[in-house]
């Protein structure tokens, strides 16, 4: 390694640390909204009570604010005569684990005003900026494999932790930025043992069905993924795939079935048993604002896709994944080095339209209060990955103008996103396009 790429490799090391740093002290103290007390409310109450039923948590209630008095929150559903989290029952679990060890190897408590706010934090920081942090720590162990230019790769890490939403989202208790890190590594990792960057070892195999497993016990649509990423192993490596693959995937999937079974007496989680949030007074029964939206489909997708909180017009760098995938069918073969996996780059794009779609026909709502399209997430470093071909490509004269423009461009949005990302109309985008007006 020339000194170069050592000073490259050192900054990459920097904008992890000045990350994690910056976590450390941006990190919400306090559940914001609806969203994270659905899951502090199921965590709290599985370590104080090995219950499910939310109802006596006190993060079952919004604080009082001026004169709007103590309200329940949105996000529970009504089983019987008790309500539980809508929230899928995984994170929450393994949240309560380690709740379980504050709360009863140190004494510390929820129920303590000064020990709330720490709690709060940390457990935020383990479930949602660590995987963060790790999305850096991968690339950091693969950017190699294809990307031969250092700076290059200097580049991808910044566009990686401070281009996209995850940024901001890494705050606040979330299920799509752990699940951006699992798809991340299963990626990555079979990419690079179909294409001989690593060896086939069994324990990389269990690993990679591990995250893959994981991956839809966070966030459902994540088996657009699973599903073709398991074919995709199948193909190259059918025994350690149909084995160690396998026996990593059935571990949080069989726990996953699992605590669903504990909670609903069935296999079907609460959050797809629509008929449990018709309950007396209920929000979803008369919903407004940005979750009452009712867009024609394609001015829905015009907007979750290049419109207010389009992935492509907030993020235009992810732009030139599709460029990187399209450019790749015109080199040789036989060039592995600076050339983008063909058939894998063509599938990620294949996949994140499906899933564009599917979200299109199925919800209304761009994810509820928040900046951008929060149910992008989890596929955005894959696409970040994948500009780096691009890049690569484009590091001189007007071609590296245009990237550093889509990159400043990009920050901006992840710098807007970090500073609230629980808004509404506050996307840059709604200054040239309009903002939503709610009754």
């Amino acid at each position: 390694m020339d000194e170069h790429a050592r000073w490259c490799a050192r900054l990459e090391w920097l904008l992890i640390v000045l990350a994690a740093v910056w976590l450390a002290f941006a990190v919400y103290p306090e559940a914001q909204l609806d969203n994270d007390m659905s899951r502090f409310a199921s965590v709290e109450r599985l370590v104080e009570a090995g219950t499910w039923v939310i109802d006596d948590s006190p993060f079952h209630y919004k604080k009082p604010r001026g004169k709007r008095p103590a309200t329940p929150i949105v996000d529970r559903a009504k089983m019987g005569d008790h309500f539980y989290s809508t929230k899928p029952p995984m994170m929450s679990f393994l949240m309560a684990g380690e709740y379980w060890v504050w709360r009863h190897v140190f004494g510390l408590s929820f129920a303590n005003e000064t020990q709330h706010r720490f709690l709060i934090w940390v457990l935020t920081y383990t479930f949602v900026a660590l995987p963060f942090l790790s999305i850096g720590l991968v690339y950091r162990w693969a950017g190699g494999w294809f990307i031969s230019d250092p700076f290059v790769r200097l580049v991808g890490m910044f566009v990686l932790l401070f281009c996209n939403q995850l940024w901001g989202f890494s705050r606040t208790l979330n299920n799509h930025v752990p699940s951006a890190a699992m798809l991340f590594f299963s990626m990555i990792a079979a990419i690079g043992l179909v294409h001989g960057k690593v060896a086939p070892k069994a324990w990389l195999f269990a690993l990679i069905g591990f995250a893959a497993g994981m991956l839809p016990t966070f966030d459902l649509p994540g088996m657009f993924f699973c599903i073709p990423l398991f074919l995709y192993l199948l193909w190259f490596f059918p025994k350690p795939t149909l084995t160690w693959f396998v026996i990593g995937a059935i571990i949080p999937l069989g726990l996953h079935f699992a605590l669903t079974y504990w909670i609903t007496g069935g296999l079907i989680p609460v959050y797809m048993q629509k008929e449990l949030y018709h309950y007396e007074d209920s929000y979803w029964d008369r919903m407004g604002g940005i979750d009452a939206l009712q867009e024609p489909k394609w001015l829905y997708f015009f907007h979750l896709s290049v419109g207010r909180k389009g992935l492509f017009s907030l993020y235009p760098i992810l732009v030139l994944s599709v460029l990187a995938v399209l450019g790749s069918f015109r080199q040789p073969a036989s060039e592995t080095q600076t050339k983008a996996p063909r058939v894998e780059g063509l599938a990620l794009v294949a996949l994140t339209l499906l899933w564009m779609l599917f979200y299109t026909i199925k919800t209304n709502n761009y994810g509820g209060v928040s900046f951008g399209y929060r149910w992008f997430m989890f596929f955005t470093p894959a696409l970040a990955f994948y500009s780096l071909f691009a890049i690569e490509r484009m590091k001189q004269g007007w071609g590296w103008a245009v990237v550093c423009l889509l990159i400043a461009i990009s920050f901006y949005s992840g710098w807007q996103c970090s500073v609230d990302p629980w808004t509404v109309n506050e996307e840059w985008t709604c200054r040239f396009l309009g903002k939503w007006e709610f009754k």
